[in-house]
């Protein structure tokens, strides 16, 4: 690498982790969950790495997911983590005109000052089972998407509510080739 990485962000597959996973039958699940593994313990060093260089990592996944508790990234939380919940509807997320609630949880090895983000609860929610509508949601709106990159660029030590750095072009134009 020759490029200096302040913020390490990342999505891995929710597939195998997910709430509805817990319905399939549990050799299946183990199957799914294994094609995973080294995709996962490579992130978990990458992270590591990041909290040994004093930078930050940010990992998304559907709230409540198994994918904290019984992947690699499990080892992440033996170290101090912070946890933001943010709900999709309450950033403008939609799909047919109709708000999706998806609770979406980010870890990180540093606070989360913009990742917060709940539901007003004054309106209804497209039910996202069936008719692929869970895959459409893993479209991160607009305002969910500048939220991730103030969170990306933050100065560690902000205080509460967080400080944007001035130099936030470096986390969202330096990607990987």
């Amino acid at each position: 690498v020759t490029k200096r990485v302040d913020c390490l962000f990342a999505s891995p597959n929710c597939a195998p982790w997910v709430n509805n996973s817990r319905a399939t039958p549990p050799d299946l699940r183990k199957i799914r969950r294994d094609e995973e593994t080294a995709t996962l313990e490579f992130l978990a060093v990458a992270c590591l790495f990041q909290i040994l260089l004093d930078r930050k990592y940010i990992i998304e996944n559907s709230a409540y997911s198994d994918i904290f508790s019984g992947s690699p990234l499990r080892h992440l939380r033996t170290l101090a983590y912070h946890l933001a919940l943010l709900d999709q509807c309450a950033c403008g997320g939609e799909i047919q005109g109709t708000p999706i609630r998806k609770r979406t949880h980010f870890q990180s090895d540093k606070q989360l000052h913009h990742l917060n983000v709940s539901c007003s609860k004054d309106h209804e929610h497209l039910q996202l089972r069936g008719s692929g509508r869970a895959a459409s949601s893993a479209q991160y709106p607009p305002e969910e998407c500048r939220r991730i990159t103030l969170d990306g660029t933050t100065f560690v030590n902000a205080s509460e509510g967080g400080r944007e750095n001035l130099l936030s072009t470096t986390f969202s134009s330096n990607t990987l080739e």
